[in-house]
């Protein structure tokens, strides 16, 4: 059995997990769904900047809503969750976020802390949430007091919709060993497909268009001579 020697566990080793979560919405955040846009549907990269092999080549994304309470009262519509698959050359890789949650991991043992030392537990931040119109997904690590002490790592990445519809994804990372860098990535949503008629008269006008090249070609081919016999000038017109 462990024994409890002041406020440490002895014996066996024991793993700390605490997490924190606090909605945006709480906080009176939360704003209109007309307020911010819906990024579902298909995208497919456009451009990079600069490009690099871990980049997503297309995405398929999926925003949720929610109408009513967890009584099931109709309340002011939010966007609530979003579910990204983001095709990658080393396969797909999804991930599915709340709206407007905020919260940090601890890891370590307990009893690892000396009181006055170093802080010995590695850390984590996350957060998915509303910027005016820029939906922002932030994740984080560090090993001291606070977000940007000891040995830290932050990761930014923001949404945003162009004004000619476009998706644009910028994601900024940066650590206390590595100075700040930025990717621009734009995506653009695949064309329509056609509906049946439309997808039957472009196959007639393919098959006109073959007819047409057909017939041209045997003309040409009549006009021709045939091998090993003489053409025939009109009178006149002959040296």
């Amino acid at each position: 059995m462990n024994r409890v020697s002041n406020g440490t566990v002895t014996g066996y080793r024991i793993a700390l997990l605490l997490v924190f979560l606090m909605p945006s919405a709480a906080r009176g955040q939360a704003l209109a769904v007309q307020d911010r846009p819906d990024f579902s549907g298909r995208w497919i990269l456009a451009s990079a900047d600069p490009p690099g092999p871990e980049i997503s080549k297309a995405m398929t994304v999926r925003q949720s809503l929610a109408r009513t309470n967890v009584r099931g009262e109709p309340m002011t519509p939010f966007y609530k969750e979003i579910a990204i698959d983001r095709e990658l050359e080393s396969g797909t890789r999804s991930e599915t976020h709340q709206i407007g949650i905020q919260g940090g991991v601890v890891g370590g043992v307990v009893g690892s802390h000396r009181p006055g030392g170093p802080p010995s537990r590695p850390r984590g931040l996350f957060a998915v949430k509303w910027d005016d119109a820029v939906l922002v997904f932030e994740e984080g690590t560090y090993s001291g007091e606070t977000s940007q002490s000891g040995p830290w790592t932050q990761r930014r990445e923001e949404w945003s919709l162009e004004p000619d519809g476009r998706l644009r994804v910028a994601i900024t990372t940066r650590g206390s060993s590595d100075t700040a860098r930025t990717v621009t990535l734009v995506y653009r949503r695949p064309p329509p497909p056609l509906l049946p008629e439309k997808q039957a008269a472009r196959a007639r006008l393919a098959e006109r268009i073959d007819d047409e090249r057909q017939r041209d070609e045997a003309a040409v081919e009549c006009e021709r001579p045939a091998p090993g016999v003489a053409s025939i000038q009109p009178e006149g017109l002959a040296r």
